[in-house]
């Protein structure tokens, strides 16, 4: 794949795209990519990343043949970095005339530190080609062309990295814009060591608002979250007693649609002078438009810039319908920095929907990015892309593109349910694999003396349709953490004395979501999960997760016996008068399936 149109296939090793979180990481691979080709006068300046180790001096270079044409200098400036790679920007200044004259020739990019690595090479007719290209995209409104610009997050909640390598005496995370909310799930410091820095009274944490006034602000270092109320700037400043050396700072989002809120974020660091320094801005992060821009010279060429340079409306919809053409319609396998690219693309961070419903090429990209970032594991959460499927019709949409790109890469079909994304059929198409690990995990616990039972989907499935909802993607059982009467504060702890008791040979334990009580548990020989949810005794009701996964109290009639009902071969417990139960449980309408039961985000019909 050539990276500059009409750059032939030995010269790609520069062009070719790194991780592009090498632009916010400290460790990252020994790759570099060629970001920009600018003209000054008569000289042209080439502008990249590559990572290097900053404990060691280092030079690159740009050489054709034996003829030295720029030499870049650095002096080691971290001796505390312990061997890992870090992000550094070049910029090479060459004579544009020496260019003209070889332009048959290869420029070549070295880089010496500690050892000699080539970075890559590029004919100088590509160089000037991709000039004269990038010129025409010098007034671009990349705001309109990228309406995520800036976006973090996404399915896998990857974090935003911010290199600093620097003493600091405060940092501040700020958002630049009027009215609006500073909220994030996490802040992370790593220190000149590469390790976390744990907050102590060494350093102090304030903020212009906070919506929780009761709320700890230095919890927000140990990713626990920060919402300040809606306000024109709103900041929090992390202010440490003295200097310390600040290696990265990482910066975790929402987990959800409004993610969107970090679109004018903005990260300022402070020294002993009271010098303040932009480290980061969302919106004018030089690199990152540097990167888009070689994407978009990259993908649509001379031609189609030309045409669309002064149309950043008519730019977005040539560059969708070139990557759907690359990437779904055609055989092309997404590359890891294009994955960044296309988040920035699609319209996640478009506060007003383009249209009511979203367009099918963006449902069609989204697909690209989410089959690109599922091959290995389905774990991903398409809360954040909630924007984009606002309805039942969008989100079947969705989930056939996603299906279609699956088939072309052999990979099995999904489907998309309420917790996130599961093979297509994962219950009712291994029946007897699920039924012996439930049967044999409630027998084990029966043991044990925990009374285990059907729950929630399972046994909706077992009482209304004789066995496994087809869209279900798990097993539910109930179990009996105690038959004496105990505070909601007790629970934690016999739910890990039940945990305790399982033979960690055969299962596999994963928790939920730190505010539920539910624990997954897995078969190892299988890797079939079994959702165990405990219920309990306390002012003469049953206590358990009902609706939207709240604890609330019912009649503990239906816990003062189990009932046996056929499912499949086997039978099992329920809980006593299972139709009542599910009646308190999903109201009159649970006769009736309902795929979009309980959906994470709001749904039109």
């Amino acid at each position: 794949m050539s990276a500059i149109p009409g750059e032939n296939q030995k010269t790609h090793s520069i062009f070719l795209t790194s991780r592009l979180p090498i632009l916010n990481t400290a460790a990252a691979q020994q790759t570099a990519i060629l970001l920009d080709v600018e003209e000054s006068n008569d000289k042209l300046l080439l502008s990249g990343v590559c990572s290097l180790r900053p404990d060691q001096p280092t030079v690159i270079v740009a050489t054709i043949g034996s003829q030295l044409l720029a030499m870049e200098v650095s002096d080691a400036s971290n001796d505390e970095c312990n061997g890992k790679l870090h992000q550094y920007t070049f910029n090479l200044c060459v004579d544009r005339s020496v260019i003209e004259r070889h332009k048959s020739h290869f420029l070549f990019v070295t880089l010496y530190n500690k050892s000699v690595t080539e970075l890559g090479s590029v004919l100088c007719s590509s160089l000037l080609a991709r000039l004269t290209t990038t010129q025409k995209l010098e007034h671009a409104n990349f705001t309109q062309i990228f309406p995520s610009l800036g976006f973090f997050g996404g399915g896998k909640h990857t974090p935003l990295n911010v290199s600093i390598h620097k003493k600091v005496r405060s940092i501040r995370v700020a958002i630049n814009n009027d009215q609006a909310y500073l909220n994030v799930a996490g802040i992370k410091i790593y220190n000149e060591n590469g390790e976390l820095y744990t907050p102590d009274g060494n350093v102090q944490v304030t903020a212009s608002s906070n919506v929780k006034q009761d709320k700890d602000l230095s919890r927000v270092l140990i990713d626990k979250g920060f919402h300040s109320a809606r306000e024109s700037n709103p900041w929090f400043d992390i202010t440490f007693k003295d200097e310390v050396y600040v290696s990265w700072l990482v910066i975790q989002n929402r987990m959800d649609k409004y993610g969107l809120r970090a679109k004018h974020l903005t990260v300022y660091a402070q020294t002993n002078d009271q010098s303040s320094e932009l480290i980061y801005s969302a919106l004018n992060d030089t690199i990152n438009r540097k990167y888009l821009k070689y994407q978009i010279v990259r993908h649509l060429g001379d031609a189609v810039i030309s045409k669309t340079a002064n149309n950043a409306a008519d730019m977005r919809i040539a560059l969708l319908n070139k990557l759907i053409s690359k990437y779904y319609d055609g055989l092309d396998t997404v590359e890891y920095a294009d994955l960044y690219f296309l988040k920035q693309l699609i319209s996640t961070w478009q506060i007003t929907q383009l249209q009511a419903e979203p367009l099918e090429e963006e449902l069609k990209l989204l697909a690209v990015i989410v089959v690109a970032e599922t091959k290995n594991s389905l774990s991903y959460s398409l809360t954040a892309y909630s924007a984009l499927l606002p309805s039942k019709k969008s989100v079947l949409l969705f989930e056939g593109f996603l299906n279609r790109l699956r088939g072309k890469q052999q990979l099995p079909l999904v489907q998309i349910t309420k917790h996130a994304m599961a093979i297509k059929g994962v219950l009712t198409n291994n029946v007897p694999k699920v039924m012996n690990v439930l049967t044999s995990l409630m027998a084990e616990l029966t043991e044990l003396g925990y009374k285990p039972c059907l729950g929630y989907g399972t046994l909706l499935g077992a009482c209304r349709d004789d066995g496994f909802i087809e869209h279900d993607d798990d097993v539910d059982i109930l179990i009996e953490l105690t038959d004496k009467e105990i505070d909601t504060s007790d629970v934690m702890a016999l739910r890990q004395e039940m945990i305790s008791k399982l033979d960690d040979k055969k299962y596999r334990i994963k928790y939920g979501q730190s505010h539920t009580f539910n624990v997954h548990v897995y078969d190892i020989a299988s890797n079939i999960m079994i959702d165990v949810f405990p219920y309990w005794f306390n002012n003469n009701q049953v206590h358990l997760h009902m609706q939207k996964m709240k604890i609330k109290g019912i009649d503990k009639q239906f816990f003062e016996g189990r009932e046996n009902i056929a499912l499949y071969d086997h039978k099992v417990p329920v809980p006593a008068n299972p139709e009542q139960f599910l009646l308190e449980l999903y109201g009159t309408g649970w006769g009736i399936s309902d795929r979009f039961y309980e959906w994470p985000w709001p749904l039109k019909d």
